[in-house]
C-alpha cells in the first residue's frame, strides 16, 4: 500500500537523528502523565473495541489439553490484553505476567490484582510457556537486545503483534517519531519508534523457532505512516519452538 503524500499532524514521521536525539524531541511513553492516563483509559468500558482475534486464536490453540499457562506479556500496560483474551479461555488457569516501566508496575500492582507486574525480564522466575510482545518492540532503543532476553526465557511459544515493517524488503530499519493525537492522553504526545526490515527482525526469532503463522494486525495504522514513499504494514507472528 502506498503512503499518503499530504502533510498530517499525527502519525509516524521519519527522523534523521539518532534514537537518543530523537527521544529528546519527544514527550515519551515513560512520562508519568501518560502512565496515569493509560491506567484511567484501561478502566473504561471495552464495548465496541477491536479484539485481537489472531492472538486469541493462537492462545486457544496453545491451550489445548492444558490446565494451566504461564504467559509473559512484555510491555503489556495494565493488562488490557489479559482482559480481552481471558474470557475466551474459561477452562484454563492463566498466570499472566507483565513486564513494564516502573510507573506502570507501581499503578498496576496496586490496582490490578489478577496480573503479576515486574519492571525487568530477569525478575520473572517462573517457567514461561508463552511470550507475547504486542505493539512494544518498536518503542525500544535496542529491540534486539530485549528479544534476546525474551528468547533466553526459553518459552515454547512466542506471539508478536502490531509490529510495523516495511513492505519493500530492501528498506533498512528506520527511526521515526510517532505523534499521538491529543484525545488519547489529553495532550499531544510523541515518542521515537522503529519501522523494521521484516526479513531482518524475523531472523532473530527463526534461529531457534519455526514461524507457524504470519498475520495482519487487528489495528491497521498503515495510513498514518509517512516514511518517504515506502509502504508499511503492521504485522503479527506466531513462533513455536
Amino acid at each position: 500500500m502506498r503512503l499518503f503524500k499530504k502533510k498530517q499532524k499525527h502519525g509516524w514521521f521519519k527522523s534523521k537523528l539518532s534514537w537518543e536525539d530523537t527521544k529528546k524531541q519527544c514527550v515519551g511513553y515513560d512520562d508519568r502523565k501518560i502512565a496515569i492516563k493509560s491506567f484511567n483509559n484501561s478502566k473504561k468500558s471495552s464495548s465496541g473495541e477491536l479484539l485481537p482475534y489472531a492472538i486469541i486464536s493462537e492462545l486457544q490453540f496453545i491451550a489445548r489439553n492444558k490446565s494451566e499457562l504461564n504467559i509473559l506479556d512484555f510491555g503489556g500496560g495494565f493488562g488490557n490484553l489479559f482482559n480481552q483474551v481471558s474470557r475466551y479461555l474459561p477452562d484454563i488457569k492463566i498466570n499472566w505476567n507483565i513486564v513494564e516501566q516502573e510507573s506502570y508496575v507501581e499503578l498496576g500492582s496496586a490496582n490490578v490484582p489478577d496480573v503479576n507486574f515486574y519492571s525487568s525480564i530477569d525478575q520473572v522466575k517462573d517457567k514461561v510457556d508463552v511470550v507475547i510482545a504486542s505493539g512494544v518492540l518498536q518503542y525500544l532503543q535496542d529491540p534486539r537486545d530485549v528479544i534476546n532476553q525474551l528468547l533466553n526465557l526459553n518459552p515454547e511459544h512466542i506471539i508478536i503483534d502490531r509490529l510495523p515493517v516495511f513492505i519493500k524488503k530492501q528498506r533498512e530499519d528506520t527511526i521515526t517519531i510517532q505523534k499521538v493525537p491529543e484525545e488519547i492522553y489529553g495532550f499531544d504526545a510523541s515518542y521515537p519508534c522503529w519501522i523494521f526490515n521484516e526479513e531482518d527482525i524475523l531472523k532473530d526469532f527463526t534461529k531457534n523457532y519455526k514461524m507457524n503463522a504470519r498475520f495482519y494486525s487487528h489495528q491497521d495504522c498503515r495510513n498514518n505512516v509517512v516514511v518517504d514513499k515506502s509502504g508499511v504494514d503492521f504485522m503479527g507472528y506466531y513462533f513455536k519452538r
